[in-house]
């Protein structure tokens, strides 16, 4: 048996990419960042994927990020086993092979995160918005694979809403 607390939420590459870029950067937003580390009660953020897509930016965020590889869970034997359920999915659901090998692209983590979360019973948080349904003339979004995998999936500021914490984390700066 494991000791791993698998975490309540798990973060998509998109949400800390486009925080660190646009609305919540180092220099003036601090307790943004301050408060992410107390998500899933100071533990992991998401998985290995996101933390190798990250790091290849060799940006701020990169460089934040670094020290923090502890916070980011090993993809595992278990959730390997949701892909054959996701790639049936798509392929169900008429999508070109085209389109399925550059959504489980192994350098990206969007199905490694979705196979985690389901195997885990982690929520999923993406700045991806769902297209309604998957469709095969459109690229494939997160939100409508988590829909069809009965993944629950979220934004980042729905989280911010719920969680006390975070206006505790601004107002401490």
């Amino acid at each position: 048996m494991s000791n791993i607390v698998y975490p309540k939420y798990l973060i998509d590459t998109n949400v800390l990419v486009q925080a660190h870029r646009l609305y919540y950067q180092f220099d003036f937003c601090n307790g943004f960042w301050n408060w992410i580390l107390t998500l899933n009660d100071g533990g992991c953020l998401g998985i290995d994927k996101v933390y190798d897509e990250i790091i290849k930016n060799k940006d701020d965020l990169a460089n934040w990020i670094k020290n923090k590889k502890n916070l980011f869970l090993q993809f595992d034997s278990t959730s390997i086993s949701y892909f054959k359920d996701i790639y049936s999915i798509l392929n169900n659901n008429g999508v070109p092979q085209n389109k399925i090998t550059n959504f489980v692209d192994n350098t990206k983590a969007d199905v490694y995160l979705i196979a985690f979360a389901k195997a885990h019973g982690c929520t999923l948080i993406t700045h991806e918005a769902s297209a309604g349904k998957i469709n095969a003339k459109r690229k494939v979004h997160i939100p409508d694979v988590c829909k069809e995998m009965g993944v629950p999936y979220t934004t980042i500021y729905e989280v911010m809403r719920s969680d006390s914490r975070f206006c505790l984390q601004l107002s401490s700066r």
